[in-house]
């Protein structure tokens, strides 16, 4: 599945694996726990976030963008949502973290079998190809593509293809279907 995911981004024009990014890893978590609820968002959000209640802080921060164009991939198991939206250009990296992070919540990415991929853009143009000039946001979820049974893995980059102070990677358990 990583071979088709890398095969998909090159073809794409763009974007990059999970497995090839070389920020540090997220803490180990000791045991996997049954799938979570999607909590109240955190009172002291936590930025980068730790838990899925700074996720749910992260979301409510966000701001309403325009859907450029979405998808949805279908995979062995399940399926994988693809959105990219239009970002302002003067917006800070929490704030695209943030936005993505709304629309990962209103498409249901976080709660689906196998999450899903957010890119923000300035460029609203249809192109059929996903690149994060504002932000991309993985989401990694589901039979035989979490980090482990139960496990989500929320991963945040500032610029696709370059590494930033401002990327991380969280791993939690995964929220319920909703």
């Amino acid at each position: 599945m990583l071979a088709c995911a890398l095969i998909l981004a090159a073809a794409c024009g763009g974007g990059r694996s999970v497995a090839a990014h070389r920020s540090p890893a997220a803490p180990p978590i000791a045991s996997p726990s049954p799938q979570a609820p999607w909590p109240a968002p955190a009172a002291q959000p936590n930025y980068p976030p730790r838990d899925l209640a700074d996720l749910s802080a992260l979301a409510a921060a966000g701001e309403q963008r325009q859907p450029a164009f979405t998808e949805s991939q279908p995979l062995d198991v399940c399926a994988m949502g693809w959105t990219m939206i239009v970002e302002p250009a003067a917006v800070s990296p929490r704030q695209e973290a943030a936005d993505l992070m709304r629309m990962a919540v209103q498409k249901q990415f976080l709660f689906a079998t196998c999450g899903g991929n957010l890119f923000g853009s300035t460029n609203g143009s249809y192109c059929n190809c996903y690149r994060g000039d504002r932000g991309v946001l993985y989401i990694e979820r589901g039979p035989a593509r979490a980090p482990s049974p139960g496990m989500m893995q929320v991963v945040f980059w500032v610029r696709d293809g370059a590494d930033s102070p401002g990327d991380w990677r969280l791993v939690v358990p995964a929220p319920a279907p909703s």
